[in-house]
């Protein structure tokens, strides 16, 4: 009679865990593609409140100052580690801008241009999806992150035009805003295309946005989403 109550105890757990699982693994930023199914991984409760409680009190503050467009206004957190060029000799904690909270989720972009890449390995298509620089954010985020960090996030991608049109206002007529630097200072950088298209987006170092060719190398600036513990 034990045996049989520790077997149906056994199963229940089980049935949870692949429940969790699933709910994890189906949570996503509309208009982009979960890059890994790493987002199963059993959430840290310490560092996702961590976590939260950052985004919260630089989201709040950013909210109190009534400058909702702004993003220089935004703090930053950290999350993650990344050698990257120009940064440092090792590993060096990268550094997000919050640009937006909704309920649980949060959705930042990094601070930098991170690498640089073509769009794709071939010219008949310039679709986001098994893109070379797709695969170049799937590698980053399996190299950047802790299984732990990798747990909170729901999507790694880059931003699409239309997130710059979202999040960056208008500064002298231009996306000013949307500036990040790199290795070499300020850097063009890759926009994720939402449908098939011949060429790409690219954020441009004269703050806008323009068409990028096959064989053009532009900078890679990651965008993640990730998933917040409730308020207590």
């Amino acid at each position: 009679m034990k045996n049989h109550f520790r077997k149906i105890i056994s199963l229940i757990i089980l049935c949870g865990i692949f429940a969790s699982q699933a709910f994890a693994a189906s949570v996503y930023y509309p208009g982009s593609t979960i890059v890994s199914s790493d987002a199963t991984n059993a959430l840290d409760p310490n560092l996702q409140q961590t976590i939260s409680n950052q985004i919260r009190q630089t989201f709040s503050a950013y909210e109190t100052k009534g400058i909702i467009q702004d993003v220089n206004a935004l703090g930053t957190i950290k999350l993650g580690s990344y050698a990257f060029a120009g940064y440092g000799h090792a590993n060096d904690s990268l550094e997000w801008i919050v640009l937006e909270k909704t309920g649980n989720t949060a959705v930042l972009l990094s601070k930098y241009v991170l690498g640089e890449s073509e769009y794709n390995d071939t010219n008949d298509s310039m679709a986001y999806a098994g893109s070379k620089i797709s695969k170049w954010v799937n590698k980053f985020y399996l190299n950047a992150f802790t299984e732990n960090e990798r747990a909170m996030i729901a999507d790694t991608t880059i931003p699409s035009k239309t997130d710059i049109e979202k999040y960056f206002t208008y500064v002298d007529g231009t996306k000013k805003l949307g500036l990040a630097t790199g290795s070499k200072g300020i850097s063009d950088y890759w926009l994720r295309n939402e449908v098939l298209a011949p060429t790409a987006w690219y954020f441009s170092t004269y703050a806008d946005c323009y068409n990028g060719q096959f064989g053009e190398k532009f900078g890679i600036r990651p965008m993640i989403i990730i998933n917040l513990a409730p308020i207590a």
